[in-house]
């Protein structure tokens, strides 16, 4: 893959991260990005076959790390991680309505759903029945279509 393509592919998902984050008021110091940082939202990339990865670090050692070729995918896991962050965040700030963890996972979902439904229904999913990858016998949810009209450009 040439780096123009990859550099397309990558100011794309920057937009679009923007755009999503901006929706759902994400503070700016926890907006995901594509530069190395330590935290909760992990490291971004672009690799140069185009696999899209998302990576967490420690003391700059490489805890995990997940890849994809579905932009989708990859939106998903950076959201899901985004809006757990700023559920958090509300739930610290506003302690009244429950439990900070019942507060937290509600708004979290109603974060997802305002970005994408079917993002809210899979992350509900995974969170109650326990998304396990390794059986083949566990039904996965569908993944959500794109939440922008398109998707990575070619």
């Amino acid at each position: 893959m040439s780096m123009d393509k990859r550099d397309r592919i990558q100011a794309f998902l920057e937009a679009e991260i923007k755009r999503l984050c901006a929706i759902i008021n994400v503070p700016p110091y926890a907006v995901p990005n594509f530069e190395y940082l330590e935290g909760p939202s992990g490291c971004l990339s672009v690799g140069p076959d185009g696999t899209l990865s998302q990576g967490y670090f420690e003391r700059g050692e490489l805890l995990s790390e997940r890849d994809t070729r579905d932009s989708d995918e990859f939106l998903y896991w950076v959201f899901v991680d985004a809006t757990r962050y700023t559920a958090y965040t509300r739930a610290r700030d506003h302690p009244f309505g429950g439990g900070p963890t019942e507060r937290e996972l509600a708004h979290q979902e109603s974060l997802l759903h305002a970005l994408h439904p079917r993002w809210a229904e899979r992350w509900r999913c995974e969170r109650l029945g326990g998304h396990r990858e390794s059986q083949d016998d566990q039904p996965t949810p569908e993944s959500p279509s794109a939440p922008v009209g398109g998707g990575i450009p070619a």
